[in-house]
């Protein structure tokens, strides 16, 4: 098994400059930016002629739930994009608030000469990382263009949840970090109690016909950008 880098900029050292590319952005602005913007983390799994090659990245998104989609992106540079390329399925393990250890040995940014201990087990075809909060069995479905990345669409065939009530390794401002229970914070929506309501996953606005010739309301920070 090799260990692989990472897909979120938080774990790529910053460039010298932090100059921006062709869109004129500044690329460690908009990474401090995207880091507020925080995600969970995951290990993403295949076989390949070498036996399982893991790669840690938390841009794994829900993309679709009919069909069941799901969409993460890999650096061009890693070395799971060409064994995704020949790959006909992969796996998704979801990392506990414990398993920080394997975050960054799946990222090769683990400094000790021994590898923490992990297994991978067979599961819905796929290598599934032992000890996660949950697993996802995917089919790869789509490789599409993203810039200096490579996105990755996969149908989902297989779904499982060892841990109901395991708290999830999230990362955050370029570092991991756990749930605070906020006891007082009723749920905003009840999406996760039955399979009646799985399917909502954010809310909408948009003004009433009454409220359509109002002027829009002016920003406390106007924007700035293009």
């Amino acid at each position: 098994m090799e260990s692989e880098d990472a897909v979120n900029a938080g774990h790529r050292p910053p460039s010298a400059s932090g100059s921006g590319g062709a869109s004129g952005i500044d690329q460690l602005a908009f990474r401090r930016t995207l880091g507020y913007l925080a995600t969970g983390v995951t290990v993403v799994s295949v076989y390949c002629d070498a036996g399982i090659h893991g790669m840690t990245a938390n841009s794994v998104t829900s993309l679709s739930l009919d069909p069941p989609l799901i969409l993460f992106g890999i650096d061009r540079r890693a070395r799971m994009v060409r064994y995704i390329q020949t790959a006909q399925a992969f796996g998704v393990s979801l990392l506990r608030d414990t398993q920080e250890p394997l975050s960054r040995f799946f990222a090769r940014s683990w400094r000790l000469p021994t590898p923490p201990e992990h297994r991978f087990q067979e599961w819905a075809g796929i290598p599934y990382l032992v000890g996660s909060l949950a697993g996802i069995s995917c089919r790869v479905a789509e490789l599409l263009e993203g810039g200096d990345h490579l996105l990755v669409i996969g149908r989902v065939i297989g779904l499982r949840v060892d841990d109901p009530e395991g708290q999830p390794l999230l990362f955050y401002r370029g570092r991991y970090a756990s749930l605070v229970p906020h006891a007082d914070s009723p749920p905003e929506s009840p999406e996760l109690l039955s399979s009646d309501h799985i399917h909502v996953y954010y809310g909408e606005w948009s003004q009433s016909d009454a409220d359509a010739l109002a002027p829009p309301p002016t920003p406390p920070h106007p924007w700035v950008g293009d």
